[in-house]
């Protein structure tokens, strides 16, 4: 998740006049102003205190306000490729957008479909049964609560956690007996999710990794491996959300219906 869509999702589940909610209603409304700013001329802008600042940044999950601050300015900067719904986009035809984004999904999970071995599958909801925690590492805020839901039903500890940050936090409390299922985009390889699973993995918790890119670094750390040709963008998503979809139905048929 970017520092734009979790200052979004801060301000649309925050309560009218928490000072918090205020503060970032005030950051999304000067996206375009804060590069330069320091951390006193940002609190005059958003009507707070400075410690106000380094306590927000703390709540979006980051260690300080000056890791806040880069990843805002990284996100504003590079917005030209952050967020896109496809690599390319018509100029001025509403028609062929919409004809060229129908065929760019309908190309990708049919694909995506003929490249998922069954038998592999089989062998992935076969272990996730065995697990006594699943966990949801890193994923990029997609909707995954139908097969976190049917995990719980049937027992198990399930959670679903968005940002790394948090979840680094959550790979320490795992073992052998759970399971760190983690969404991978493609975009270049991050340090940051690398550690994650490095460390997944020296609990001796197993790994599930469901990549939108074949052959990639986190390969080799992944327990299982769930892999697509992914397009770099927000088109990925309706993949990834078919195979988890896949997951939960295969899942819930065995051990739940």
């Amino acid at each position: 998740m970017n520092v734009i869509s979790r200052l979004v999702n801060f301000y649309s589940n925050g309560a009218e006049g928490e000072v918090y909610h205020d503060v970032v209603g005030q950051i999304l409304c000067h996206l375009n102003e804060l590069s330069g700013l320091t951390i006193y001329e940002m609190a005059e802008l958003c009507y707070a205190s400075t410690t106000t600042l380094s306590r927000l940044s703390k709540k979006l999950g980051f260690g300080s306000f000056s890791a806040f601050k880069n990843a805002l300015n990284g996100s504003v900067r590079g917005y030209s490729t952050l967020n896109r719904s496809m690599p390319y986009v018509p100029n001025d035809d509403t028609a062929a957008t919409i004809a060229l984004y129908t065929e760019t999904i309908q190309t990708q999970l049919t694909q995506c479909g003929e490249m998922l071995d069954p038998a592999h599958i089989d062998e992935i909801i076969t272990a996730m049964d065995r697990f006594r925690s699943v966990v949801f590492l890193n994923n990029f805020q997609l909707r995954l609560d139908g097969l976190v839901q049917d995990l719980l039903m049937s027992g198990k500890r399930s959670y679903d956690i968005s940002s790394i940050e948090r979840s680094m936090e959550m790979a320490e409390k795992l073992d052998a007996d759970s399971l760190a299922i983690t969404v991978v985009p493609k975009l270049p390889e991050s340090v940051e999710l690398i550690d994650l699973l490095k460390k997944v993995l020296a609990t001796g918790a197993s790994t599930l990794v469901i990549s939108a890119a074949i052959q990639s670094q986190y390969d080799k750390y992944a327990t299982w491996l769930l892999c697509f040709n992914g397009t770099g963008t927000l088109v990925d998503r309706y993949t990834i959300d078919y195979i988890v979809n896949l997951l939960s139905m295969v899942y819930r048929n065995r051990y739940i219906d």
